[in-house]
């Protein structure tokens, strides 16, 4: 089998932190392409080295991954185990940091509190198995390159989040995915409150985004978030504006909403604190701004992602890709 890795890149990158970690993989050098293409806009860029790419399997990751060493050995047993799926995909782990929030970062996103059934995403759990949009992460997945070529690659309208439309678009014709907790990626989370809540916004309005496009079901867990700033804008609303009270069941309603998530927020900030070794309070404090962060940039950006006109973003400049090369062999730039 052979492995073409695409990598995107901002314009001036010249060499991804992702390399030498695919430059320590065990999985043999000579049946490896590497493709990086600069640009502005991801899905546009992975779409135009996919194009040129030979390998039999394309396989995507982000320039700031590292790799486990057997990550790319537990691939390809993937693909020969299971022939009868198009792809293959793994989770997206935090990284080893000495950052205390990063770590807690880390441990929200993976936790089920925290991102639900996304979770699996960012924390390996059991074993091989079926895996859908809410499981598999563009920084980790692999497609047959026969398949990706007659499913015509990723919808260039849509970053971030454009994997879940691909591969939905891909089930709907029958092609199925695995996901494999052992093909694992390791990627740092956001060093700060702000940065992480840019993060999910922007996942929330790419998710609306995928409706506006075409109407498709979702799971319900993703309009949760939604539901809770809604809650949450009506009870302040309703104490903000007291001569326009809302209609007691619907006062009930929405308080009873927002008390029973403040009090979920504050036991599983108090379990991930309870469950380190060293600095415990700080862990739980950090948890208790870290999910509601998750939760509110999340509900916040899919509300305006539904409410706002839908404009494609155009990349300021075109792609360019800027070499292909083998491991081991000189760069051919493009």
């Amino acid at each position: 089998m052979n492995l073409s890795i695409i990598i995107p890149v901002p314009h001036g990158v010249e060499q991804p932190e992702c390399l030498p970690s695919i430059h320590a993989s065990k999985f043999d050098a000579k049946k490896i392409e590497i493709l990086v293409v600069a640009g502005s806009s991801p899905s546009i860029q992975r779409n135009l080295a996919a194009a040129r790419a030979t390998g039999d399997i394309l396989y995507f990751i982000d320039d700031d991954s590292t790799l486990d060493p057997r990550a790319l050995c537990r691939l390809q047993e993937a693909f020969e185990d299971f022939p009868e799926m198009a792809g293959v995909g793994g989770p997206s782990v935090g990284t080893q940091t000495r950052a205390l929030f990063q770590k807690c970062a880390a441990m929200a996103m993976g936790s089920l509190f925290g991102f639900g059934p996304l979770r699996h995403r960012y924390y390996p759990s059991g074993c091989p198995r079926r895996g859908t949009e809410n499981e598999l992460i563009l920084s980790n997945l692999a497609v047959r390159r026969e398949i990706w070529e007659a499913c015509s690659g990723f919808n260039p309208k849509l970053y971030p989040n454009e994997e879940n439309e691909f591969i939905y678009r891909m089930e709907s014709l029958g092609h199925r995915f695995l996901y494999h907790p052992g093909v694992v990626i390791y990627r740092g989370a956001r060093r700060h409150l702000a940065a992480l809540a840019v993060q999910v916004f922007r996942y929330g309005k790419s998710r609306a985004h995928h409706l506006r496009l075409r109407v498709h079901p979702l799971n319900l867990m993703l309009f949760l978030p939604s539901i809770l700033v809604l809650s949450t804008l009506l009870v302040v609303a309703e104490y903000a504006l007291a001569p326009t009270r809302l209609a007691p069941a619907v006062s009930a309603a929405v308080q009873s909403a927002t008390g029973s998530y403040l009090l979920l927020a504050f036991l599983a900030s108090l379990y991930a604190g309870l469950s380190v070794s060293k600095r415990r309070f700080l862990t739980f404090a950090l948890h208790l701004l870290i999910y509601p962060t998750l939760h509110f940039g999340y509900g916040v950006g899919f509300l305006l992602g539904i409410l706002t006109p839908f404009r494609r973003s155009v990349a300021e400049r075109a792609p360019k890709l800027m070499w292909l090369k083998q491991l081991g062999e000189t760069p051919d730039r493009c």
